[in-house]
């Protein structure tokens, strides 16, 4: 029997593995995917230390066919963690949805921000995706072009009319892009 590629869904903060935003976008990817979804509401007030240290305890070294994926502050956390957390085998990918980018305006934590080196660390990643509702109220829309300045080659979709929780349908796009990077 052929092992599936991990999927590694990361929750926002005040979320858990639950979470409706999560779980609506792995239904349809069970067929396809193993579906790794770690409990980090422990780490919500922890130092950034800590959250490096849970997440490396609890997706451990990455694989090459991984794909990672985190929502909000999860997703700024996994990015901080494969920036500073070098692989030895890079994962296959990396999407983001509705991430912050910290050190935009009212968005400064020097500890959350990503070095001047990110980039170059993010280059041996395969694909990063990233994914952001015009109307999401939580992180504003700018963060997805403050991604864009910060990492050019990476793939950007902005979703009009959409909010942080996203809907069904842009789930489902998101699902399909996902899909097509698991079998490729």
């Amino acid at each position: 029997m052929l092992l599936k590629p991990r999927l590694i869904l990361v929750h926002g903060a005040g979320r858990d593995p639950d979470d409706p935003v999560i779980q609506r976008l792995a239904k349809p990817l069970d067929d396809a995917l193993e579906i790794i979804t770690p409990d980090l509401r422990s780490t919500e007030n922890a130092s950034q230390t800590g959250w490096m240290e849970r997440l490396s305890d609890d997706i451990g070294d990455a694989k090459p066919d991984d794909i990672l994926l985190g929502h909000s502050l999860g997703g700024s956390q996994l990015l901080k963690w494969l920036v500073e957390c070098q692989q030895p085998n890079p994962p296959k990918a990396f999407f983001a949805l509705a991430c912050p980018y910290w050190g935009a305006a009212e968005w400064e934590a020097d500890e959350y921000t990503l070095g001047h080196d990110a980039a170059e660390a993010l280059t041996q990643i395969g694909l990063l995706s990233f994914w952001h509702g015009t109307a999401d109220a939580v992180v504003p829309h700018e963060h997805l072009s403050d991604y864009q300045r910060k990492l050019p080659f990476a793939e950007f979709n902005s979703l009009t009319g959409i909010d942080h929780d996203f809907d069904d349908q842009s789930l489902k796009a998101i699902a399909h892009r996902l899909r097509q990077v698991a079998l490729s």
